[in-house]
């Protein structure tokens, strides 16, 4: 759905309700600013479906694995890459983990803090 053009509907009918549901709950809604979609991601964390939890963890952890291999190979000029640079990115990831800890607390969610605590210790700009 977000960044896709591909409406819940047709995930349903490609998938099935269950899946198109998850997509639909961690979806955002790109009309907001950066940090009202993800103070939203965060406010929502409580009342997610698990499957949703597992998907927003398991992306997290993608995306964290990422920025972790991007940082050793190019150093700290990674977080040019970010619009808000690298302390209100690590803190948007911060406050999803410590949600996560306390409403998902599964295998995705530590390997989130292992590579959150391992960036965090990198040196920054």
């Amino acid at each position: 759905m977000e960044d896709s053009g591909v409406t819940r509907e047709e995930i349903a009918l490609a998938f099935d309700a269950t899946v198109a549901a998850i997509v639909s709950e961690v979806s955002e809604d790109k009309a907001g600013s950066w940090e009202a979609r993800k103070q939203h991601t965060i406010d929502a964390i409580p009342s997610m479906s698990l499957g949703a939890c597992a998907v927003t963890a398991a992306d997290k952890v993608h995306n964290l694995a990422d920025l972790e291999r991007l940082l050793s190979l190019r150093g700290a000029e990674v977080w040019k890459l970010f619009r808000r640079g690298r302390g209100p990115t690590l803190d948007y990831y911060r406050r999803v983990l410590e949600r996560l800890e306390r409403h998902f607390p599964h295998a995705l969610t530590v390997e989130m803090a292992q590579l959150l605590t391992r960036i965090e210790n990198k040196p920054g700009p």
